[in-house]
């Protein structure tokens, strides 16, 4: 991860480092879980993702922060969608890397409940974010993270209609 990309935001637009605000947050609260998620949306030259990193306390709410990286765009659906994965797992590699928190679970915006453009993707990606030791929630879960995420992903399409 790029020395830029450790730092996230809090929904205030408070910039933040992922890795003081999770010992931060975990210090408080230290039974508090981290889940990861990311949601993709194209835009005209430019594919933005945000992925977000949620602290849920458990059934006492969550707290979240995220960061935006925006790429050139990518026009090929299963390519944009395998990056959300590696995007999530970049970031959760990094917090584990860095501290003796654990991550966990990456949270996969893929549909497990229907057939979709995102269901050949399952296999894959859930292999690979278990393979490295993450547990991973589907879109038929409870994924917060993602819908944190899809909140800022989707923020500039909004803001330009206005």
């Amino acid at each position: 991860m790029k020395s830029m990309e450790k730092y996230f935001k809090l929904i205030t637009g408070e910039r933040v480092n992922l890795i003081e605000h999770c010992s931060e947050i975990l210090g408080k609260y230290p039974n508090a879980e981290i889940l990861i998620g990311c949601d993709s949306q194209n835009h005209k030259q430019f594919t933005k993702y945000a992925v977000a990193v949620v602290f849920r306390y458990g059934l006492s709410g969550a707290h979240y922060i995220y960061t935006i990286v925006k790429i050139p765009k990518i026009k090929d659906l299963f390519t944009r969608l395998f990056k959300e994965c590696e995007l999530s797992l970049e970031t959760a590699n990094f917090i584990t890397d860095n501290t003796s928190y654990r991550v966990k679970a990456i949270e996969l915006d893929f549909n497990n409940f229907k057939i979709t453009k995102s269901t050949p993707l399952i296999s894959a990606t859930k292999g690979w974010c278990e393979s490295l030791g993450y547990d991973v929630i589907l879109k038929s879960g409870d994924i917060i993270a993602c819908k944190a995420a899809d909140k800022h992903a989707r923020k500039f399409k909004r803001e330009k209609r206005k």
